[in-house]
């Protein structure tokens, strides 16, 4: 994917990524040994802004900020659970920016496209991790992240869904 991103020093520092982990239900406590349950996920970039993916209105981007960094967004009931250091993007923090700007123009980031079980704030941070360490470290994205959606895609695919 070629972002045309904006050129800048090369004493540009890369900016660090974090990827936050909310727990939205009591429940993940008693399946936290087998890191089964319902997160929500957001991606902080240098301290100084952080992203996730949800619904918000129909035609317009998902993608949105909380109103205080490390917090869920207000419209959410939560509490934080961790933070796992991604490592250092090779792009500066307005550099990241840009990637973020560019994700906002893109359909798949419509609030249209927001499915709890398969297009969610998990999925987009997956993507955005990847984007901004430009595919570098992402053994340390938790895979186990997407356990609980694929138990409920299971459930729907054999149950609901026929």
């Amino acid at each position: 994917m070629d972002m045309n991103l904006s050129e800048e020093t090369n004493t540009s520092e890369g900016a660090k990524i974090k990827l936050n982990i909310f727990d939205l239900i009591g429940m993940n406590k008693l399946f936290r040994c087998c890191h089964i349950g319902i997160y929500h996920s957001s991606v902080v970039i240098d301290e100084k802004a952080e992203y996730y993916f949800g619904f918000a209105a129909y035609h317009y981007t998902g993608i949105d900020s909380p109103e205080r960094i490390n917090n869920l967004p207000s419209s959410m009931d939560g509490k934080f659970y961790m933070s796992i250091d991604m490592g250092t993007s090779p792009y500066s923090f307005n550099q990241c920016k840009e990637i973020v700007a560019n994700l906002k123009g893109i359909d798949r980031w419509l609030s249209d496209s927001y499915n709890f079980l398969f297009h969610n704030c998990n999925t987009f941070t997956y993507e955005l991790c990847d984007q901004l360490l430009n595919h570098q470290n992402m053994d340390k994205y938790p895979k186990w992240l997407f356990r609980g959606e694929r138990f409920g895609q299971f459930i729907y695919v054999t149950s609901v869904a026929y």
